[in-house]
């Protein structure tokens, strides 16, 4: 499992905000600091740009368009919970809706922006585009965790009236994921050695942050390493997980197996 997942990180650890080695080093704060420094309040925003296993830009080759999601917090308690307004574009003038978690103390699921329901929805299992706390603590500590991607999460299905292609494919994924986990544990989350550096957008100012990057059968992770907001700065699914899930180059299944980056941090 191990060895899958992180094939995987690194094929793609040279593309999009993951790498910082084309970046001038003239920055006034270490990336520690600067980790440590992104403490959210309401108001702040989060610009989340949509990929295609962890490659930016080739969300319009399956979906004709560009989608750059606007996170704008309206409540914050850290290792608690959060809510906040999310609209459709960055650009857009209408909010799409109001989502909020009370899971950042235990929870062990996140939820793709890709999949998230227009209308106001409360979590009270899902951590969103967060670990939890106590997930980020095993992390750091233990060097592992369990995460899932909610993938097979039913009510996550009724919400999003999920159609007949995507269902199959979900099915389908589903056997996978059960057959893997005779040999291993699929929902396993293990670190990789070390601190990593992320290049963000923080405040409209060029930055270099601290994070922790990790793994599991599902995808790859880039998180800020911040116990008070472990944000999933990046998340890469794993085609080799997906294998050859029948219709999986379908525009309807393509889109609902999308990852994301979060570009840009406004305090």
């Amino acid at each position: 499992m191990r060895a899958t997942g992180f094939f995987v990180f690194f094929l793609f650890s040279g593309v999009g905000c993951s790498s910082v080695s084309f970046f001038p080093q003239t920055f006034s704060r270490s990336p520690e600091e600067a980790a440590a420094s992104a403490v959210l309040a309401p108001g702040s925003s989060l610009t989340i740009r949509r990929t295609v296993f962890g490659l930016s830009g080739l969300d319009e080759i399956f979906s004709k368009e560009k989608e750059e999601r606007l996170l704008t917090m309206t409540a914050w308690s850290p290792g608690v919970s959060a809510a906040f307004e999310w609209k459709k574009d960055s650009a857009s003038e209408t909010p799409a809706g109001v989502l909020s978690t009370t899971a950042l103390a235990e929870g062990e699921r996140i939820l793709l922006p890709v999949s998230w329901p227009e209308g106001n929805q409360s979590f009270s299992d899902n951590t969103l585009v967060w670990l939890s706390k106590k997930q980020y603590q095993d992390l750091v500590g233990a060097g592992s965790t369990n995460l899932s991607i909610g993938f097979f999460d039913e009510r996550l299905a009724s919400v999003l009236q999920v159609r007949d292609t995507v269902q199959n494919v979900l099915n389908a994924l589903q056997k996978k994921a059960q057959e893997a986990s005779s040999s291993q544990d699929v929902y396993k989350l293990e670190v990789a050695p070390g601190w990593h550096n992320y290049r963000i957008s923080v405040n409209g100012m060029p930055t270099v942050v601290r994070t922790i990057e990790a793994a599991n059968w599902f995808g790859s992770y880039i998180i800020l390493a911040n116990p008070d907001n472990p944000l999933l700065l990046k998340v890469t699914l794993n085609p080799i997980s997906f294998g050859n899930v029948p219709s999986l180059s379908s525009q309807d299944v393509a889109k609902s197996f999308l990852g994301y980056e979060i570009t840009e941090i406004k305090l």
